[in-house]
């Protein structure tokens, strides 16, 4: 739930970055009303955004980490200090997929040397695959510590957004002003630091080397031609309702050319 929280969250952001990148710059010099409902867009955008982040490191201070269902990067970390915990993932990491699960099975049908030396690679591969989880739990319980110490500037930009979120986004709040309102670096601050909390965390838990570059990537090309579509939008609008409406029929209304008989 972690990763596919913080892919939501890629993609929020790659959307917005786009449209940023593109719309304003294409629109230099040109008016039209429509840009007051690009803004609201990209507002709406900003507040899912932070209702994204805010989500991946939500935690409550009210109940023990042992009652906490929230798949975040705090409670995770919390859980990493329970007794117990990470020696259970170290020791279930051994049966993670290595290509070579026939050892042990009793085949007949493989000689006695065979059979040795896959039982060998199987032993040093779950050795290995030990090592790999219980890297990156330690690796994780450093990232997710940084939360906790007050002048790390993860800890300063979660404080503002949770804030926001809290008594501006989830509810309207009497007198219960945020201390500080997030800036848009912390956003990104802290999606860097759930993109690494979340690489982490599912080679740790499931095996799985996570590459957000990749969809990163393509989010950013995907959102990129929506964006050049909204600017050419913008842009006739721009130009004043006749250009609008021959844009429509160009694109909706013309009837097809028949093929030469």
């Amino acid at each position: 739930m972690l990763r596919h929280d913080v892919e939501t969250a890629i993609l929020s952001h790659e959307v917005m970055e786009a449209q940023n990148a593109i719309v304003p710059k294409g629109l230099e010099g040109q008016h039209t009303d429509f840009v007051h409902t690009y803004g609201a867009i990209q507002n709406a955008l900003v507040l899912k955004l932070a209702l994204d982040v805010a989500r991946v490191f939500d935690f409550s201070l009210r109940y023990p980490v042992e009652r906490q269902d929230m798949a975040s990067i705090p409670v995770l970390g919390m859980l990493l200090d329970v007794a117990g915990v990470v020696d259970e993932l170290t020791a279930r990491a051994s049966s993670w997929i290595s290509g070579i699960e026939w050892a042990n099975d009793n085949d007949g049908d493989r000689s006695a040397e065979v059979e040795a030396a896959a039982i060998k690679i199987l032993g040093d591969e779950q050795t290995a695959d030990k090592e790999t989880c219980k890297s990156a739990l330690a690796e994780f319980a450093i990232l997710a510590n940084r939360l906790s110490d007050p002048t790390s500037a993860e800890a300063s930009a979660l404080s503002r957004v949770k804030g926001f979120r809290n008594r501006r986004l989830a509810h309207s709040l009497f007198n219960k002003e945020p201390d500080a309102y997030p800036k848009y670096e912390d956003l990104t601050l802290l999606l860097d630091m759930a993109k690494m909390a979340a690489r982490l965390s599912s080679l740790a838990v499931e095996g799985l080397h996570v590459d957000f570059a990749d969809q990163m990537s393509r989010n950013r090309t995907n959102a990129e031609g929506y964006a050049r579509l909204v600017l050419e939008g913008l842009k006739r609008s721009a130009q004043g309702p006749r250009a609008v409406k021959d844009a429509l029929e160009a694109a909706c209304f013309r009837a097809p050319r028949r093929p030469p008989a």
